[in-house]
């Protein structure tokens, strides 16, 4: 059985290492899954493997450095696996930054 953050996508695995990671822009939280979970919250930037959809104080223990809240300066969709930066002449001076319209 694959664990979490990670999927079985293929019929017939027989090994764990057979899985596949979960990837970027996704968390897989379920074990056993063949396919990621879902994609990762807005205003979060998810780097792959991830577990949780976000990182917060119940789950930063265990996503650090897979899951990080949206740096300064921009904005991070759904899914995102980057910063997306504002329009010329904008700037978002808070983290977690979700849409355009934060700039």
């Amino acid at each position: 059985m694959c664990g979490i953050g990670t999927y079985g996508g293929s019929v017939g695995l027989g090994l764990v290492g057979e899985c596949t990671d979960c990837p970027p822009g996704s968390f897989c939280a379920e074990p056993g899954a063949q396919a990621p979970t879902g994609k990762c919250d807005a205003g979060f930037i998810c780097f792959g493997s991830s577990t949780k959809p976000r990182t917060d104080a119940a789950s930063a223990v265990a996503d650090t450095g897979v899951v990080e809240v949206c740096p300064k300066g921009g904005y991070c969709e759904m899914g995102s696996v980057a910063q997306k930066a504002c329009k010329g002449g904008y700037y978002n001076p808070n983290e977690g930054g979700k849409t355009v319209y934060d700039c």
